[in-house]
C-alpha cells in the first residue's frame, strides 16, 4: 500500500504482483487485501488528476515517481529485493516498470488517455480471475471506498473481456456487500460494443443481475432490460429461477419496459416451470397486467399474448375478478386455436384457483363450439373471392 501510494520500488511491486498472479492456489485473504490495492492505485490516480475521471496526467505522474526513486537508490537505501531473487521474480512476467510504458491506451467517451491500467488489471486478476459465480462459496468482506467508482470506470471501458469479468466478480465477492452505484451503468460501456461477451463475463454477469435485478430497475429500466437483451439468459444459465421470473414480470409491468425487451425473454417464461412462476406473478398488480393486457391485444400479438394471459390466469386469488380478461382470452383462442391446449391444461391442473376454473374451462368449450362454424365461415369466403377451398394458399 506504501509503495503504491509514495511511488517508492514500484518496479519490485510489479514482479511481486506478477508472481502472485500465476499462483493457482493463492488463498482466498488475497482477495480483499488486493481489492485494496485497487483502491489505493485508483487513490494515486485521483491525486495526479481530478477525482473521479480519468488524468491525462497520471502516467507522466508515476513516470517521475519511478525516476525519482531510482534516483535515491543509493547504498544507504537498499533494495529489497537482490539481483539473483529479481532474476528469479523476471521470470513470472516480463522485467519493466509498474506501468508498463508503451502498451495499449483505453479509450474513453472523452477520448484516448493514458492511464496506469495493467497494475490496476493485475491487482483485479489476483483478487478475483479464481472467482465463480455460485451459492456455495462464503462471502468476502470487501470494504468498498470512494475511489472504487475510479476502478470501475477504468476497466468497464477498457476492450478486455476477462479483466471486466474479475471486475464484475467483485459483486460476486462480496455477497449482499455490493459496491455502490449502479452496476448496468458500468457494464452499458461494454453493452454497446458489437463483440460477443466472452463466457466467463456473460456467466458473471447474470449471476448478479440475478442477485440485484431490484436494486437496478429502481436506477435504469432502459440499462437493465439493455443488458438482459444483449445476455439472453436461458434456463440453463440460472441458479434462482424464481427470481428471473419476478424479474421479467416486473419489467413487462414498468413502462418502457413491454416494448424494450426481446422476445427471446417472453420464450424464457413460457419455458419456467410453473412452481418458479407461481410467486411471482401472485405479486402482480391486477392494474399492470390489465395495461399488459391490452397494449398487446391492440398490437394484436397472439403469440406474446397467449404466453401472457397464462401468466394472468395463473395469478388470479380467490377473490379477484376475471371479466376482464374473459373476452380477450376468447379473441385470442378464435386468432390463435393453437394456444387451447395451454389454457385447456390450466383447468386440468392445480396452477389455476379452484374459483375459476369453471370460468376458463366454459370460454375453452366456446371456442370448440365455435371452431365448425369457423371453419365454414372461411370457406364461403374463400369461395366469395372465387378461390375454391381446395387450391392450396401460398
Amino acid at each position: 500500500m506504501n509503495i503504491i501510494a509514495h511511488g517508492n520500488l514500484l518496479r519490485h511491486l510489479d514482479y511481486l504482483m506478477e508472481f502472485l498472479a500465476a499462483w493457482e492456489k493463492r488463498p482466498e485473504w488475497l482477495t480483499p487485501m488486493a481489492y485494496q490495492w485497487c483502491s489505493a492505485i485508483s487513490e494515486a490516480a485521483g491525486r495526479l488528476g481530478q477525482k473521479g475521471t480519468f488524468p491525462s496526467t497520471l502516467e507522466t505522474g508515476l513516470k517521475s515517481m519511478f525516476r525519482e526513486q531510482q534516483a535515491l537508490a543509493t547504498d544507504d537505501v537498499p533494495n529489497f529485493l537482490s539481483s539473483t531473487v529479481e532474476g528469479e521474480f523476471s521470470q513470472v512476467g516480463p522485467s519493466c516498470d509498474l506501468v508498463r510504458f508503451g502498451e495499449t491506451l483505453y479509450n474513453t467517451q472523452e477520448g484516448t488517455l493514458e492511464v496506469p491500467i495493467p497494475p490496476l488489471l493485475v491487482a483485479l486478476e489476483i483478487g478475483f480471475r479464481l472467482a465463480t459465480p455460485t451459492n456455495h462459496h462464503p462471502a468476502l468482506h470487501l470494504n468498498h471506498t470512494d475511489h472504487h467508482d475510479w476502478v470501475f470506470e477504468a476497466v468497464f471501458s477498457g476492450n478486455k473481456d476477462e479483466a471486466i469479468a474479475d471486475a464484475v466478480s467483485v459483486w460476486i465477492a462480496g455477497g449482499s456487500n455490493t459496491p455502490p452505484g449502479s452496476y448496468v451503468h458500468y457494464f452499458s460501456k461494454r453493452v454497446v460494443r458489437d463483440e460477443d461477451f466472452s463466457p466467463r463475463l456473460r456467466q458473471a454477469a447474470i449471476y448478479v443481475i440475478e442477485q440485484i435485478w431490484d436494486r437496478e430497475l429502481n436506477i435504469s429500466v432502459f440499462n437493465t432490460v439493455f443488458l438482459l437483451n444483449r445476455l439472453n439468459v436461458d434456463v440453463d444459465d440460472m441458479e434462482k429461477k424464481g427470481r428471473w421470473a419476478q424479474l421479467l414480470i416486473n419489467i413487462l409491468c414498468l413502462p418502457g419496459g413491454l416494448e424494450s425487451l426481446s422476445t427471446h425473454y417472453w420464450h424464457l417464461l413460457d419455458k419456467l416451470d410453473w412452481h418458479h412462476m407461481e410467486k411471482a406473478s401472485q405479486n402482480m398488480n391486477l392494474n399492470s397486467h390489465s395495461t399488459v393486457t391490452d397494449s398487446l391485444e391492440a398490437d394484436k400479438d397472439w403469440e406474446k399474448l397467449e404466453v401472457w394471459l397464462g401468466i394472468v390466469w395463473r395469478s388470479m386469488k380467490r377473490d379477484d375478478t376475471v371479466e376482464d380478461i374473459q373476452q380477450v382470452t376468447l379473441d385470442l383462442l378464435l386468432q390463435q386455436p393453437s394456444a387451447l391446449p395451454r389454457f385447456k391444461n390450466l383447468c386440468e391442473t392445480n396452477k389455476l384457483h379452484q374459483t375459476h376454473k369453471p370460468t376458463l374451462q366454459q370460454i375453452c368449450d366456446q371456442v370448440l363450439a365455435l371452431q365448425p362454424l369457423y371453419a365454414s365461415v372461411c370457406i364461403v369466403h374463400c369461395s366469395s373471392v372465387l378461390i375454391p377451398p381446395f387450391t392450396p394458399l401460398l
